[in-house]
């Protein structure tokens, strides 16, 4: 019988060479086949299964697939912790790619600090960071150029754009304020008076 690693890599070339519209079919497929003999699962065809995912958000975004054929990403991910199975940081890449991909942005996020949280260095980020960009997140582009910069990461010229023109200055932060009063009050808690 074929290792596991190797059969997700495997899978993983056949849905990226299939239509888009098959990739979810036949990895799933694939996978029961591999199961049904004795197969286990690992971070191989995790990631398999999230390319897949992946793949077929040109079919769905064409109308050509109606549902995928395939768990939804969330549940690809939950499945592999449940048998844990250990991830690798192109797991978590292609998680994040895929739950994009079925526009669950605010999960991608979240998933992301997360990761980032816990030490896990996924790369590049410059894609979801122009994906944020567009649907005008600012505190995640924020987070993202953050990053990407401490990486030494070249950021694009729409978001360096973006940026400058979307950051509050700390003066448009302050102008509310009237009096020192006022900012110590944003720091400190009010005490109550006996």
């Amino acid at each position: 019988m074929i290792r596991s690693d190797l059969f997700g890599q495997a899978i993983e070339r056949v849905a990226v060479a299939r239509e888009s519209s098959l990739a979810g079919y036949v990895v799933g497929e694939l996978i029961e086949m591999f199961a049904s003999n004795g197969g286990a699962l690992s971070s191989s065809i995790v990631e398999a299964m999230l390319r897949a995912s992946e793949c077929e958000r040109e079919a769905r975004r064409n109308g050509k697939l109606e549902k995928s054929h395939l768990e939804q990403p969330l549940v690809i991910w939950q499945k592999a912790a449940e048998y844990g199975v250990p991830l690798s940081d192109r797991a978590r890449l292609l998680l994040l790619r895929s739950l994009v991909a079925v526009d669950a942005i605010s999960e991608a996020m979240h998933f992301l600090k997360s990761f980032h949280g816990k030490g896990h260095r996924i790369t590049p980020l410059v894609w979801m960071l122009k994906v944020v960009c567009k649907c005008d997140r600012l505190d995640d582009v924020l987070f993202l150029y953050n990053i990407e910069l401490s990486r030494n990461h070249t950021i694009p010229k729409e978001v360096e754009l973006y940026v400058q023109n979307r950051k509050p200055k700390k003066e448009h932060v302050f102008r509310h304020r009237k009096s020192l009063e006022d900012l110590l009050a944003l720091k400190l808690p009010k005490l109550e008076k006996e």
